[in-house]
């Protein structure tokens, strides 16, 4: 594979384009469920509580919801730019790293969310398998941005790799 000319191989080719398909699929999945799923969820869920605990469930539920569906809209933007460089052969510079750490920023947030909806439903009439769903959601999310972070550090070395072979051809 010639780097520099940006020829790739036909199963990196189909790779590229197999992720980029899933990744559409997926964020039109997400935009359906914003525009039409989460809604009527979000009255379902307003309908069930004492009006006393209505206003601070369907809060903490909305800003969860919505900040978490965004935060993933958001992460799939910034994968499909990341395989766009990879198909560029363009991964393996300093630029790659806004998109990084814009991943990186969107998982923390979701791993506060998903926790801070776990802390609020958990003293009220919410049933705890609710709670643990919220809870282990939050340490997944939680552990897949510190994943992120160790991607991060690889790609750090890969760059200076890459400039310290640059140097010396």
């Amino acid at each position: 594979m010639d780097v520099r000319r940006g020829r790739q191989g036909t199963s990196a080719r189909l790779s590229v384009l197999g992720c980029k398909a899933t990744i559409a699929v997926v964020f039109l999945a997400v935009l359906w469920a914003q525009v039409f799923v989460i809604p009527r969820v979000l009255r379902d869920v307003v309908g069930m509580w004492s009006a006393q605990r209505v206003l601070d469930l369907s809060l903490v539920g909305a800003v969860t919801v919505v900040v978490g569906t965004l935060a993933a809209q958001v992460v799939l933007v910034c994968m499909w730019r990341l395989l766009t460089r990879v198909r560029q052969s363009t991964v393996f510079e300093a630029r790659s790293f806004r998109e990084v750490d814009v991943i990186i920023g969107c998982m923390a947030v979701v791993t506060l969310c998903l926790l801070t909806a776990g802390v609020a439903l958990a003293p009220g009439d919410a049933a705890p398998g609710i709670v643990l769903m919220f809870g282990v959601a939050g340490v997944a999310a939680g552990g897949a941005a510190v994943l992120m972070v160790v991607m991060r550090m690889l790609l750090t070395q890969a760059v200076e790799m890459r400039a310290e072979l640059a140097e010396v051809i």
